[in-house]
């Protein structure tokens, strides 16, 4: 239970990141744990997650709360936390909420080393929340977002809250640990803090509170000092005869973080319900005759058909997760099939097999397989099969540039990429995936192109290619797509381009394409319609 924060250990007297524990299943018995392997940490690492009473049987989207766990924690963190929001939901003195308990690594700082050894700021930033968005009911925006934290936890809330004041509404911590062995003052709370003023200022909630005798207590007071200078609203409550002591502060303040980040966070909202002008149908296998149980639950796919207007074209779209999580059902996989649906295109939503469970090359024959039959079947459904298109995020952009180039991919079931109308790869990887080269035991920082990339196979007939990138996806990503066109135009392919989206990272590259005048989605449309 408690956690200090060791800020006086040198970086030399740490224990290595690959023994510290990144799952731990010693939860809080009203949560639900999980692992979700982080591309860039090269591990899974666990979370376990609160869901509110009724949340199994509703219709609603939920705020969500990230709790940052101390420096010795891990997610067995929600043992300290989650029954405060337990018992405040159900005094209704808070409105139903989900929280989310990800394991942030023994003394990470919540920072990406420079080393690689520990990226947890990826980690939570760029892949958690996109997963946690894509996998639960949550309100995925800034104003259904928000952190709370303890010691190395609460200096971490604040600094992402700082620095993304895009993504999160409000931070609460208990003594907040304002500095790190080895911090960048250039990324410091405080330099984010200025950085960011504008952002910030009557935009994001915090409050903070630390123990009279506490050795952090003069950097929050430094830093409510720098809140009070830029005339950011915020509070600051010193707890008296209290030092560095989570129990104390727990039993004093936890109901108060709850109350106050409620405030701040959105209300719980309807999920829009199915239009009468959609037409879906589930869970269509495109592996029938699998005799492996693992093939015949997943590969299967959902049908978006518009039912007042023929389809123009068939857009068939695989998840992201890291070839290691995430499902055709996920919140970005059903928002952005019901936006082109209602555009007037065929969309199909597919699962495929994930590693560990399989390993390269069987879920990209998923893939293939998946292509195939959609082409098999689609003028059944559309009545086009000239015009199929396939697309992807992440993993799932990969997996449909693999299904693009790779020549034995499609022909293996009889099918020819003469036979697609294009390929839209978003944020794909274009090198052999990190995931594949995982399962092979070769370093996530050892980049590689073998006949498992994308860029091995370039060759100027194939189909045409719109790759997209965010100008703040993940490190390299704009990189290797780059590489990847620019090899293919060597090749001969005249038919293929490059675009980088202001303004985008990893996850709002993908999770904003269901608003109505989303550049991605433009991009993606106009492709399809041959601007």
């Amino acid at each position: 239970m408690l956690c200090a924060l060791a800020t006086q250990v040198s970086l030399a007297q740490r224990t290595p990141p690959s023994q510290w524990k990144w799952v731990d299943t010693n939860i809080a018995d009203d949560c639900q744990h999980h692992t979700l392997y982080s591309e860039a940490s090269g591990r899974d690492i666990g979370y376990s997650v609160y869901l509110p009473p009724g949340y199994e049987t509703s219709n609603q989207r939920y705020p969500v709360v990230y709790y940052l766990h101390g420096a010795g924690g891990s997610e067995s963190s929600s043992r300290e936390f989650a029954w405060a929001v337990k018992q405040a939901i159900a005094d209704k003195a808070i409105q139903p909420v989900i929280y989310v308990f990800p394991n942030g690594g023994q003394r990470s700082g919540y920072r990406d080393w420079d080393d690689g050894t520990v990226m947890t700021e990826s980690w939570i930033i760029q892949e958690l929340i996109p997963h946690i968005d894509t996998t639960f009911r949550t309100i995925a925006n800034r104003d259904g977002r928000a952190l709370c934290g303890w010691s190395m936890g609460g200096g971490g809330s604040l600094r992402f809250a700082m620095k993304y004041p895009n993504l999160f509404c409000a931070a609460a911590t208990m003594s907040a640990a304002l500095g790190m062995p080895g911090e960048d003052a250039n990324d410091s709370a405080a330099a984010n803090l200025r950085r960011n003023i504008d952002e910030i200022r009557d935009r994001v909630g915090i409050w903070m509170a630390v123990g009279e005798t506490d050795f952090l207590r003069p950097g929050n007071e430094a830093f409510a000092e720098a809140l009070t200078t830029l005339d950011v609203d915020h509070s600051l409550t010193i707890l008296p005869q209290t030092g560095h002591n989570l129990g104390q502060m727990s039993a004093k303040f936890h109901r108060d973080i709850v109350m106050m980040l409620d405030t701040h966070l959105a209300e719980p909202q309807a999920v829009a319900p199915e239009l009468d002008s959609i037409r879906l149908i589930q869970d269509e296998s495109y592996r029938p005759d699998a005799t492996d149980p693992y093939a015949r639950r997943r590969c299967k796919l959902d049908w978006y058909l518009p039912t007042d207007t023929v389809a123009t074209a068939t857009l068939v779209w695989f998840h992201g997760g890291s070839i290691r999580s995430g499902d055709k059902a996920g919140d970005i996989a059903v928002s952005l099939a019901r936006r082109f649906c209602r555009d007037g295109y065929a969309v199909v939503s597919v699962n495929y097999r994930l590693s560990p469970k399989v390993h390269y090359p069987v879920y990209l024959d998923d893939a293939a397989a998946a292509v195939t039959h959609v082409i098999g079947r689609v003028r059944e459904y559309v009545g086009e099969p000239s015009k199929v298109y396939v697309s992807g995020h992440s993993a799932g952009g990969y997996l449909a540039a693999m299904v693009g180039v790779h020549p034995d991919a499609l022909a293996k079931h009889g099918c020819s990429t003469d036979l697609l109308a294009g390929v839209v790869p978003v944020s794909g990887q274009m090198i052999t995936h990190s995931t594949v080269r995982a399962e092979r035991g070769i370093d996530r920082s050892r980049p590689v192109i073998d006949a498992a990339a994308p860029a091995y196979h370039v060759d100027d007939s194939a189909p045409p290619f719109l790759c997209i990138v965010g100008d703040d996806d993940l490190p390299a990503r704009s990189a290797e797509n780059r590489y990847f066109v620019a090899a293919m135009k060597a090749a001969g392919h005249a038919h293929i381009r490059f675009v980088e989206v202001p303004g985008r990272n990893h996850s709002t590259i993908a999770n904003q394409m269901d608003q109505p005048d989303d550049a991605v989605a433009r991009l993606i449309t106009r492709f399809m319609t041959g601007k």
